[in-house]
């Protein structure tokens, strides 16, 4: 009796350890899991955008190229697509696709700048802060008066004259306080030009057509500071991460005060620095405010 009821209890221990053991077992799959997901759908927010082109177009697929690698991927889609068009996988969740640009926006291969628009690098010494502060004191303060406007002839021409200097100032070697172009920062070159695509908006609905009153060089200007302004920031965005967050900043402002679509600013890509492919990714970024 007792070696039967020893039997039955050493029956009962193993079953129980076994179903504990299965029961940790579980468990211990179950967080690995859990954390493996956690890990995915944290780094998945901040996976970035990927720039292709279309090297191949078939009946139900394309085949894109990564610009930043070796990398190919095959993409199942009914849209329609050209070979040489320019995508942008978005790096969410989703990983929906975008055309935004086509062959015939941009070259394939980098050509020799024959422009007068030179690279300039940040500085940090106390002489480009000054010239900085000059400069922009200028550019803020016109910005305030042509926003404050009251009824005048006389405030007309002022405000036309004060956009002439800043627009000479940019483009045609002008000075500004004594200030040239070259001796201001990139970061102060993109606030210039976000303050002088606002001057120049509200001029304009003051006086619709005021340019054509000017000059010749002042056609199409908006769209060449859009390339300026784009040109400008690419190159912040390569070596500065603060500064690139505030021109990012300032063109999402300034696409919502100005209404400039995409297509406003690829249609000013002809007036940028560099026409190629990588460039189109680099204005594209600004753009959209994403990295």
């Amino acid at each position: 009796m007792k070696k039967a009821g020893y039997e039955a209890t050493r029956q009962w221990i193993i079953a129980f350890s076994i179903a504990l053991l299965l029961v940790i077992f579980i468990l211990t799959v179950n967080i690995i899991h859990n954390y493996g997901t956690d890990k995915t759908s944290n780094t998945s927010g901040n996976t970035a955008n990927d720039y292709a082109t279309v090297s191949e177009v078939g009946e139900d697929y394309i085949i894109i190229d990564s610009i930043d690698s070796d990398e190919s991927k095959r993409i199942t889609t009914d849209d329609s697509y050209d070979v040489g068009d320019v995508v942008v996988i978005s790096g969410d969740e989703n990983s929906s696709m975008e055309k935004i640009a086509d062959k015939n926006d941009y070259i394939e291969e980098e050509e020799e700048v024959t422009t007068t628009t030179t690279k300039t690098t940040e500085t940090n010494s106390s002489v480009a802060k000054s010239n900085d502060e000059l400069v922009l004191g200028y550019v803020e303060n016109v910005r305030t008066e042509v926003d404050t406007y009251s009824d005048g002839t006389s405030f007309k021409d002022k405000a036309k004259n004060a956009f002439i200097t800043v627009v000479d100032f940019i483009f045609y070697d002008g000075e500004i306080n004594g200030v040239s172009w070259n001796e201001i920062t990139d970061s102060a070159k993109a606030k210039v030009i976000y303050y002088t695509l606002l001057i120049d908006s509200k001029i304009d609905d003051l006086w619709p057509g005021y340019k054509e009153t000017i000059s010749d060089k002042f056609n199409d200007i908006k769209a060449r500071l859009i390339a300026k302004y784009m040109d400008i920031s690419s190159a912040v965005c390569e070596n500065h991460a603060s500064a690139c967050n505030q021109v990012k900043e300032d063109f999402q402002l300034l696409k919502d005060s100005l209404s400039i679509t995409w297509n406003i600013v690829k249609s000013a890509f002809s007036y940028g620095y560099d026409k190629t492919v990588t460039y189109i990714k680099n204005w594209y970024e600004v753009y959209s405010g994403k990295r």
